[in-house]
């Protein structure tokens, strides 16, 4: 069992090395979930462009205690060569809250601090995750204060405690740490379309949204 759910972090974020941390799991305003409600509950084929050329199929579940992810690569004669399964149950390091409609998916991956992802289960039967990795989103935010943010040049590291620091200014965004629990609105405000990130569909196939890294220009 791996504390980073691969659900979220291989699949459904996307290549930038960019991230939003919390110091403290981000409830929404709602409950904590001990299990994973059931209209949550599905298969999924990841069906990636070309893959199937290479001889690999790969399916995820979500079951009420976790995340299941399954790999089986084949060889140029069509018998299995790999099997690879990877399981993230609900536990300390990943929490699962629910707030009115909307689910907030924290996880920690080797780090004391909290990541998320925001889902959606829609009327239409698809399931909608959300996130964005812009600070600037997070910085409106009145109930949230920014501990630190990080930033590089091809010379240092640059560590500040505002987003407007001149020294910035061309460097590469790594990471901004907030403190503080986000206010329902914000929560909301993720869910605009502009953040989203992939959709789980009723027909078992996933949707990769296509987005650009370094997404969600607030």
């Amino acid at each position: 069992m791996k504390s980073l759910p691969y659900l979220v972090a291989a699949i459904f974020f996307l290549s930038s090395c960019s991230h939003i941390y919390f110091t403290e799991a981000q409830a929404g305003g709602g409950a904590l979930l001990s299990e994973v409600p059931k209209e949550l509950h599905g298969k999924w084929k990841i069906d990636e462009r070309g893959s199937a050329k290479e001889g690999i199929t790969e399916w995820l579940t979500i079951e009420k205690e976790g995340y299941r992810y399954f790999k089986v690569v084949k060889d140029s004669l069509q018998k299995v060569d790999t099997v690879k399964t990877e399981t993230t149950l609900l536990s300390d390091s990943t929490k699962l809250y629910v707030s009115g409609k909307l689910y907030i998916f924290n996880y920690q991956d080797e780090n004391p601090n909290w990541e998320i992802v925001v889902l959606e289960k829609r009327a239409n039967g698809s399931i909608y995750f959300y996130e964005s990795r812009d600070p600037k989103f997070f910085i409106r935010d009145k109930n949230l204060n920014l501990l630190e943010a990080k930033y590089t040049t091809d010379e240092e590291e640059i560590i500040v405690k505002t987003l407007d620091a001149p020294n910035t200014k061309s460097a590469n965004f790594q990471h901004a740490i907030f403190s503080g629990q986000m206010e329902n609105k914000t929560l909301h405000r993720l869910t605009r379309k502009k953040y989203r990130l992939h959709v789980l569909k009723k027909n078992g196939k996933v949707a990769f949204s296509g987005r650009k890294k370094g997404n969600g220009r607030g």
